[in-house]
């Protein structure tokens, strides 16, 4: 993916805090409704945003870390892409593939479950750890009418 083709469409940093989740559920809804997208897509990429956002926040908030996440949104051209940066311990969301929601229902396991359904509604998940943060790559494949 060339740099042409891609177009970011916002930055933006929220605390590390339970109540700014739906500060970043709202603005990600308001720009991803600007896209040929079914309400049932946008709704995936929101919670899947929403779920790996709160994640960092339960785990920044328990050992008093990170004090921001900064979550941009990008254009590209088969799809969109949200980076969401923390400066947190190291998780990568990626190794906890846990495939089978029954057993975790069933053992009545505290968490997990969102995890799931973020690997299974997104197209592409990175993960990746700068020298100072962690970034977490969400990508949903669509196709956009050229102009």
């Amino acid at each position: 993916m060339t740099l042409e083709m891609q177009t970011t469409l916002i930055n933006f940093s929220v605390n590390t805090s339970l109540d700014e989740l739906e500060m970043v559920r709202t603005t990600i809804s308001e720009q991803l409704v600007k896209f040929p997208l079914t309400e049932i897509e946008i709704n995936q990429i929101v919670l899947s945003v929403d779920e790996i956002c709160a994640n960092l926040v339960l785990h920044a908030e328990k050992k008093k870390l990170a004090d921001s996440i900064e979550i941009s949104l990008i254009k590209e051209e088969n799809g969109i892409r949200v980076n969401i940066l923390d400066h947190c311990i190291s998780y990568n969301p990626i190794t906890n593939k846990e495939n089978n929601i029954d057993s975790l229902i069933k053992e009545r396991k505290k968490g997990g479950i969102g995890l799931i359904l973020v690997n299974r509604i997104m197209d592409n998940i990175e993960y990746r750890i700068e020298e100072t943060y962690n970034i977490c790559s969400l990508f949903k494949r669509m196709k956009f009418e050229v102009a």
